[in-house]
């Protein structure tokens, strides 16, 4: 039997999974299995190290919330989230992957990044979206984060290597926001509607 520890990485593994094959698309690599990115030359590249972005958890009374020093944002989690640093071929800048997940229903994920060039809020989004392979419509539509442009879709997570099986048919939500060359990404699947908008509605942009 897996132990909880190794079955949260292996959840966060997949969703991170999705979330980096997405991301791909501001290269315009679109997806690309499994999660291979070739540059533009053919010229071969060895992946940059890991690099954790500096950041605090803070207790607080609606949850944990979580503050990244790099990208500047702060976003509330409902318990206390897992944290690992995010590598993948469109920055060297440090970054975060954040979430929380209660392994039978929900999961809650954040990433910040400054990347190299201002990011194309759609192609991000609809990118995710697709590698969950989505049941049903797909509604997307303009957003505003914090003040901040965003883009937001609400989908019906589908079966596929990139989600978990136990939320497989949740119902979920992604926003993407851009602040100049920084890079916000929000998920939350399954919960309650009110949950997943409690979520959003936590996200704040800070000073660095």
């Amino acid at each position: 039997m897996e132990s909880t520890k190794s079955v949260n990485r292996g959840s966060r593994v997949a969703l991170v999974a999705a979330l980096i094959l997405a991301s791909l698309t501001l290269a315009g690599c679109g997806i690309i299995a499994p999660l291979i990115h070739k540059p533009a030359h053919g010229a071969q590249t060895a992946p940059p190290e890991k690099t954790a972005s500096p950041y605090t958890i803070e207790s607080t009374s609606g949850g944990f919330t979580y503050q990244d020093a790099v990208s500047g944002y702060a976003v509330t989690f409902p318990h206390k989230p897992d944290v690992e640093p995010l590598v993948h071929n469109e920055t060297v800048h440090p970054a975060n992957f954040v979430s929380f997940s209660d392994q039978t229903s929900n999961e809650f994920a954040s990433i910040g990044e400054v990347l190299n060039k201002t990011p194309n809020l759609r192609a991000q989004l609809l990118g995710w979206v697709q590698s969950v392979n989505p049941t049903g419509q797909v509604g997307a539509s303009s957003y505003t984060l914090d003040g901040l442009e965003a883009a937001r879709a609400e989908f019906t997570a589908g079966d596929g290597a990139a989600i978990p099986s136990y939320l497989v048919g949740q119902q979920g939500a992604i926003v993407v926001a851009g602040d100049g060359n920084n890079f916000y990404e929000l998920v939350a699947l399954g919960g309650t509607s009110d949950q997943r908008q409690a979520f959003f509605d936590s996200f704040k942009r800070v000073d660095k």
